[in-house]
């Protein structure tokens, strides 16, 4: 990078304003019905919307096999999904009537409780016009979701108090950068690969490939998920590349956008209920719908402990000059040297993951001091790259934010 990148990002370090740097991409609610109420609103599914029999076969598909597996007390929820093409251009769609059920005698019955779910991009919602898939909603203008909400559903038959007691089902919390050029975005994404793990977010979702049938990261992203299949649900960091994301489905985008998205990455937490319930009391919101107006303290919290975890708090570096600066090193122990040229060589092998995997899991926190007091992560660029270094997610996600 040259001297003009370099100042820019020193200034942006050292600025004493606060910028807006998380916000919301979208997010599910789930509104629970009540017995007495819960034929109102299927009569405005069945007068203003159109079922659409692809989708609800297809999670209802989904359901069937997961409660399979169940012990005891097995249950599904059962949906039936819907389609409203003025509330899609809103900024509102994947409706679903959801009927939880239990086993008995071998058959679904006893319908013990329904909800409607459905998804919202706050930016479309607030009618954004321009960058509406490249760029999320401003943070000040997080408090005016709900209101906007309330205001294009109840013409349909919701009601207030029904929305305010909803629940959020999943928030889906987002940064992007732009560094200017779509070549610098992918090798940047090569480098975030490489993190380790940190804390909830245990593996990487690797889906094998039909072509070479090995485990592959999914083209253009990588995403790190909870261990277990129970846990899944609980969260997943998603980083990828939004020109290529946006190119691949084209014909639903503009032509304009697609071209502004070069060089951008997306940095996306998408948070399931059971956390969602979690933030709820760590953060006293009153009621379920106040994450929403607390997206941008809950992901500066979340996203800076991850993604610090995830690679360190130091800048990305070449191999060299990371070997250089351990080396000189003065108050590092010969052993400590030898052991963080060992993780380095082995980040350049594999991934952090696997370089952690070579200390003792007390270790760890002693090693990532070391490499955090020099200001470099253990994950190192080639030498042949270009670039002299990459800064730290967190600190792009301050200095290149393209937001807005």
């Amino acid at each position: 990078m040259d001297s003009v990148q370099k100042g820019h990002i020193e200034e942006e370090k050292n600025a004493d304003y606060r910028k807006s740097f998380y916000s919301i991409h979208k997010f599910e609610i789930r509104m629970p019905l009540t017995p007495d109420i819960q034929r109102r609103y299927e009569l405005f599914l069945e007068k203003d919307c159109v079922h659409n029999k692809k989708r609800t076969d297809y999670r209802n598909q989904l359901y069937y096999s997961a409660c399979q597996h169940c012990q005891s007390n097995r249950y599904a929820n059962f949906f039936t999904c819907y389609d409203n093409e003025k509330l899609f251009k809103l900024g509102i769609s994947d409706i679903c009537m959801v009927e939880k059920k239990y086993l008995a005698y071998r058959s679904y019955v006893c319908n013990v409780e329904c909800s409607i779910t459905f998804r919202v991009n706050p930016r479309i919602l607030l009618d954004f016009p321009d960058n509406k898939y490249i760029r999320i909603v401003p943070c000040d203008e997080l408090e005016n979701i709900m209101p906007a909400l309330i205001s294009i559903l109840m013409p349909y038959g919701f009601q207030q108090n029904d929305l305010e007691r909803a629940f959020i089902k999943r928030l889906d919390i987002c940064a992007n950068i732009n560094l200017g050029d779509q070549c610098l975005a992918e090798q940047y994404l090569k480098l975030l690969r490489k993190g380790g793990f940190y804390r909830g977010l245990r593996s990487k979702f690797m889906p094998v490939s039909p072509k070479s049938h090995r485990p592959m990261h999914p083209p253009n992203e990588v995403r790190f998920i909870n261990r277990s299949a129970a846990s899944y649900t609980l969260e997943t960091l998603s980083v990828y590349l939004k020109h290529p994301q946006m190119l691949e489905h084209s014909a639903r985008y503009d032509a304009g956008e697609i071209e502004r998205a070069k060089g951008q990455i997306r940095f996306e937490l998408r948070i399931c209920s059971y956390k969602n319930i979690y933030l709820k009391k760590k953060y006293g919101c009153n009621v379920p719908t106040d994450l929403i107006s607390s997206a941008e303290i809950i992901g500066s919290d979340i996203f800076t402990n991850y993604l610090e975890g995830l690679y360190g708090k130091g800048k990305f570096v070449k191999y060299s000059r990371a070997a250089e600066l351990i080396e000189k090193a003065e108050n590092h122990h010969r052993a400590t040297k030898d052991t963080m040229i060992q993780m380095v060589n082995q980040t350049r092998k594999t991934d952090l993951a696997d370089a952690y995997g070579i200390l003792p899991p007390e270790k760890i926190t002693w090693i990532r001091k070391y490499f955090n007091e020099l200001e470099i992560s253990p994950i190192t660029l080639r030498d042949s790259w270009k670039a002299d270094f990459f800064e730290n997610p967190v600190v792009y996600i301050r200095t290149h934010n393209v937001n807005e």
